[in-house]
């Protein structure tokens, strides 16, 4: 399941909070230039990413227990086509381990080609079992520009200080829908 997400991840070098008991609560993203979100996303995987598939999960045993966990990071989306651009992002997630829900906000999006800003936003949930996590990423880069993907990844690091994931999907771009495929990578929120 997860031997893509090390080659998926490596794409970003192209382009690229407190809860409560009701569930996470999501950090707004401060929105960082085209160059400052590719950077981001180059220095997690950097940091946490191992190339050809080497990346692996935290042992469940060193995983947190309790409380919630603040992530923020890049994502970054490929049409399996090629008829549309690769876009890339911010990503805010919050992990509730004590309930097991994971949620996140994607925005602050750039077509990697020109570097244009996108407007738009999207929405992740799902939920955490031991170090992997399974979520829905829903929304939209514009007006009409779609994002329904699902995502499986896991936490990565001595006590699963960072998230990785794959996404499958479908997207709309200037007004093709493709089966596009994505890539997480967050890690501690600043």
């Amino acid at each position: 399941m997860y031997k893509y997400i090390a080659p998926a991840l490596s794409l970003l070098a192209l382009g690229a909070c407190g809860g409560s008991s009701t569930g996470p609560t999501v950090q707004p993203i401060v929105p960082l230039s085209f160059s400052e979100v590719n950077a981001l996303g180059m220095g997690l995987g950097a940091e946490y990413v191992v190339p050809e598939g080497g990346t692996v999960a935290t042992d469940v045993a060193d995983m947190p227990t309790g409380g919630s966990v603040d992530f923020e990071g890049a994502i970054v989306f490929w049409p399996a086509d090629s008829e549309t651009d690769e876009i890339i992002g911010q990503i805010n997630i919050n992990v509730d381990f004590k309930d097991g829900d994971i949620e996140g906000v994607a925005s602050n999006f750039y077509d990697i080609d020109s570097q244009d800003p996108l407007l738009g936003s999207a929405d992740l949930s799902g939920s955490v079992e031991g170090a992997d996590f399974e979520a829905t990423l829903t929304g939209e880069f514009g007006p009409g520009e779609d994002i329904d993907m699902d995502f499986d990844g896991f936490f990565t690091g001595d006590s699963g200080e960072a998230i990785v994931g794959e996404g499958t999907g479908t997207t709309v771009v200037d007004g093709i829908s493709e089966d596009t495929g994505a890539g997480i990578i967050a890690g501690p929120a600043s």
